[in-house]
């Protein structure tokens, strides 16, 4: 399940849609345009992505991100796969396992990961990524 996220703007971004569920309020955490997303860490807990951190940094780039929905579980939130121009990372939600059905490809602009947004309440119901367009 997508959805467009409006306080994030598309002239700024690449893509203001998050993946997931329409549960939860809306969160967004933007950092300042010379800056980019180095680490997160995704909490779960029963089967589901409760919490996250982030850490940022100038550096990597990023080259592909996929995020997943969960459909035999409401179309929330279930996992994000990464890859970098030096690495490849993934988190998902339990015992999930990635279906193409649930893959949404998210469009990187210039590689430079600003941000993150979505929908949550006790969990992340939704997630993106806010990559800068220029």
């Amino acid at each position: 399940m997508q959805q467009a996220i409006s306080d994030i703007s598309t002239d700024k971004f690449a893509s203001n849609i998050a993946v997931g569920g329409p549960g939860g309020d809306v969160f967004s955490f933007l950092g300042r345009t010379e800056h980019n997303v180095r680490n997160i860490t995704f909490f779960r807990t029963d089967g589901v992505i409760r919490c996250l951190t982030c850490f940022k940094y100038d550096g990597t780039s990023v080259r592909t991100v996929y995020l997943y929905s969960n459909s035999m579980n409401g179309g929330r939130f279930a996992g994000i796969k990464v890859v970098t121009d030096r690495q490849e990372c993934e988190a998902y939600a339990g015992n999930y396992t990635p279906r193409a059905e649930d893959q949404v490809e998210v469009a990187v602009g210039t590689g430079k990961w600003n941000g993150m947004f979505g929908r949550s309440a006790v969990d992340i119901d939704s997630f993106g990524v806010a990559m800068l367009k220029y």
